[in-house]
């Protein structure tokens, strides 16, 4: 069930929101502005990645089979046989769908990603179990209920990764068992997403069997090296953009798209500067959480120290008197005055 609201932010945060302005919430929830899933934040003017505005476009339809031929070694040509799966009128935050399609017989799932993730196995699990649902539900949902086998594409799911991490691989195999609470010994079940490296200077012999993937590569590479002399996000993008021009690096794509590139890689400037105070605040906070647990901890130690040598004095103390009566009834018997 979805809430339909333009609230961005956690599923906890939205709740708060919702008990203490209930009476604000007729201003702030409107049906058509934004489509709310306590599973995750989504909001439609959150622009596409330039990776999906490449390649899920029509006339760049051609470079998309170039990297499905180059991954599997395969050498279609119609460009037409790609049958575009992903969902356009949602945009995920977190969960984005940046590429699906059907190629002989195959589920494919491209995802881009700036940040190493661990959990784009479970994600893409999630996803294709979307993708899976829509593609019986089109010969009917209801076979899977039969006593004859239902055949499904075979699904690929690939992970682009161009963030910083030095350490990357140029390829990594990312499994969902890694997730599991208790290690499934039986290796009964498994889900693997392939994340590629595709910064610049990775995985070559794939960036020569698909130019469009190597000047993307390139041009982030420019971007990030413009970024390191300037601090001024726009001029960071123009000089960027004007060299890639000069030297034929998504040059059409850039001539075309220059002010939508230039304003998706300044709102993904936003969301690092907004993740990375989000990151530092949460990691202050669990700082002043542990010196506090830590604090409160010495003390309880300090406390059952004292308890413990009080309880030991009260033990001596209670000792000394049972021996001093016992004294006391000795001279007692003796005659002996005190």
């Amino acid at each position: 069930m979805f809430l339909q609201c333009n609230f961005i932010g956690t599923y906890e945060e939205w709740l708060a929101q919702k008990a203490n302005k209930k009476e604000e919430q007729s201003n702030n929830c409107k049906e058509e502005s934004v489509i709310y899933n306590p599973s995750t934040h989504i909001r439609h003017n959150y622009k596409d990645s330039v990776f999906r505005m490449i390649f899920s476009r029509e006339e760049y339809r051609q470079d998309l089979l170039d990297i499905y031929n180059a991954l599997n070694n395969s050498a279609y040509k119609d460009k037409n046989e790609l049958k575009i799966t992903t969902i356009d009128n949602v945009i995920y935050m977190t969960m984005k769908n940046d590429l699906s399609f059907l190629l002989d017989s195959r589920m494919v799932l491209y995802e881009h990603q700036s940040t190493f993730n661990p959990n784009m196995p479970l994600r893409g699990f999630l996803y294709f179990g979307d993708l899976y649902y829509r593609f019986l539900g089109e010969r009917s949902i209801e076979r899977i209920y039969r006593d004859s086998l239902v055949k499904i594409p075979t699904p690929q799911f690939v992970v682009f990764y161009n963030g910083v991490d030095r350490n990357i691989a140029d390829k990594t195999f990312l499994k969902l068992s890694d997730a599991f609470e208790h290690k499934d010994k039986t290796n009964g079940f498994e889900w693997t997403a392939t994340m590629l490296n595709i910064n610049y200077g990775h995985n070559k012999e794939l960036m020569l069997k698909c130019k469009k993937l190597e000047e993307y590569s390139e041009f982030v590479a420019l971007v990030r090296k413009f970024r390191e002399s300037t601090k001024d996000l726009d001029k960071t993008m123009d000089l960027a953009m004007d060299y890639a021009i000069k030297h034929g690096i998504l040059s059409d794509f850039l001539r075309k798209e220059r002010a939508a590139v230039k304003m998706t890689f300044l709102t993904e400037f936003s969301m690092e500067n907004y993740e990375k105070t989000f990151r530092e605040d949460i990691e202050y906070e669990r700082a002043r959480a542990d010196k506090a647990e830590a604090r409160i901890a010495e003390a309880e130690a300090k406390t059952a120290e004292a308890e413990a040598k009080t309880a030991e004095a009260e033990a001596v103390a209670k000792a000394t008197l049972l021996e001093i009566e016992h004294l006391k009834k000795i001279l007692r018997e003796h005659n002996i005055d005190i």
